[in-house]
């Protein structure tokens, strides 16, 4: 069970580990979006964009880039093609799209 667009996690984060998930021939039955729940860090993470502990600006996934986030930890499921293609075009490796997704 893995949480995709945890705060601070970019879309190139996304992409490295569904490369790891590939060359370990590891294919994820479940994934979760983050949702903020009251009372952790995350949540606080989440709604100010600051790390907490040093107060810097951390990245926040927001909109189309969360569903690019998921579908890149499953790219191996048909109904995710069209969000992995179009999240590997925004970080201009379409290159890895056939070997992601076969």
């Amino acid at each position: 069970y893995f949480i995709s667009s945890h705060p601070g996690s970019t879309l190139e984060d996304a992409l490295e580990l569904s490369l790891y998930l590939k060359k370990n021939n590891i294919k994820l039955e479940q994934v979760q979006n983050f949702t903020p729940t009251p009372m952790t860090v995350a949540t606080t993470m989440y709604y100010t964009g600051l790390d907490p502990f040093t107060k810097k600006p951390i990245h926040i996934p927001k909109g189309e880039e969360r569903a690019f986030q998921k579908a890149l930890l499953q790219p191996h499921l048909e109904k995710n093609f069209r969000q992995v293609a179009k999240a590997l075009k925004l970080l201009n490796r379409s290159d890895l799209l056939k070997p992601l997704t076969k």
